[in-house]
């Protein structure tokens, strides 16, 4: 809510802008968009230090588990996994004289394994997300800072001041997208959810969805093709999370399109899964690009224009609520050619 209110002052501000000599209503801006970074830092480290926490909590019961077992490991230099190394050894001591509780104490070192592993792997991402991102603010930071320093001490002269308000309004805009991104992130990635999944058509959504792109799909001739195996198609998940997923493939599917190409939107049912499949002609996507497409920041040719001005943060937050519904969300292409995506849902009953 308080990210929702800063990014709606920066918004608010550009009619002031435009209409104002310059200082007042720079320094303003520059105040609003200075406390949406702030906050934006505070939210992805309060996730970062919860994901350590997590560890931590994991390291101590670790810890005591072992110490009932008569095992010394108060020492603060030995790690998690010298931990399971000794409690492997206690099963491969017992093994002998209980097969039964030696394989259940094996079976269950090898999951607690696989959730440190998985814990660690998130620590990693959230330490990339939190250095990016500090990176992603400070950019349009700069910015605007290095405008409002010349138009303040006279570097930029009055005539020219209207052109760099502007940018400074396309840079808070910027910011004000980044911050609203990162807000969906870690409610996406602290579980918060909307509402609760229902049962609801995905071939209604979807051609919901698709009226809302018809003037810029026309704007660049685009023929679209959309393909159903039924006329509905129900699936089960939360309908606002699903929406934003596909609105997000369809605006990258436009996006990244060639002038006067095609799109395509298939969807069908498959047993106990729906898919949506979303594919454009156009830069598409190379061997690479597949491989980390949806990670956090990543954006396929950074050299493009639409690339540089995108938050990074779109698919990746597309991952992160396709998982949240029990989905799962796939890419496949061509480097200059062609890009697909596939999202897999959970069908439901009508």
């Amino acid at each position: 809510m308080l990210f929702g209110a800063l990014g709606g002052a920066v918004v608010a501000l550009n009619s002031e802008l435009m209409q104002s000599d310059g200082a007042s209503a720079v320094i303003l801006l520059f105040m609003v968009a200075v406390l949406c970074a702030g906050f934006a830092y505070v939210i992805i480290r309060s996730a970062y230090n919860m994901k350590r926490e997590k560890l931590r909590e994991l390291d101590r019961l670790l810890r005591n588990t072992d110490e009932t077992s008569g095992v010394d490991s108060k020492n603060d230099e030995e790690s998690l996994e010298g931990l399971l190394q000794k409690s492997r050894y206690l099963a491969d001591a017992i093994k002998g004289e209980d097969e039964q509780i030696a394989a259940e104490l094996s079976r269950t070192l090898t999951k607690l394994s696989a959730c440190i592993d998985a814990l660690k792997a998130a620590d990693r991402e959230l330490d990339m997300l939190m250095a990016t991102a500090v990176h992603d603010l400070r950019s349009p930071m700069t910015s605007v800072m290095g405008f409002v320093e010349g138009m303040l001490d006279g570097t930029i002269p009055q005539n020219e001041q209207e052109k760099y308000l502007r940018l400074v309004s396309d840079e808070c805009h910027r910011l004000s997208g980044l911050i609203s991104e990162l807000l969906d992130v870690s409610r996406a990635k602290s579980g918060s959810r909307s509402s609760a999944p229902t049962a609801f058509d995905i071939c209604e959504l979807t051609r919901q969805v698709l009226i809302g792109f018809e003037l810029r799909g026309e704007e660049k001739r685009l023929e679209v093709l959309f393909e159903s195996s039924s006329e509905r198609l129900w699936v089960w998940a939360v309908r606002t999370e699903i929406h934003r997923i596909i609105h997000n493939l369809i605006d990258n599917a436009i996006k990244y399109s060639a002038l006067g190409s095609k799109i395509e939107i298939h969807l069908a049912q498959n047993g106990e899964k729906v898919t949506v499949q979303v594919l454009n002609q156009g830069r598409g996507l190379s061997a690479h690009d597949i491989e980390h497409i949806f990670d956090p920041f990543y954006r396929a040719c950074e050299s493009d224009g639409e690339a540089q001005r995108s938050t990074g943060l779109g698919l990746y937050l597309c991952r992160l609520l396709a998982e949240a519904n029990s989905g799962r969300i796939s890419a496949d292409g061509r480097s200059g050619e062609w890009a697909s995506f596939t999202l897999d849902l959970c069908a439901a009953k009508e």
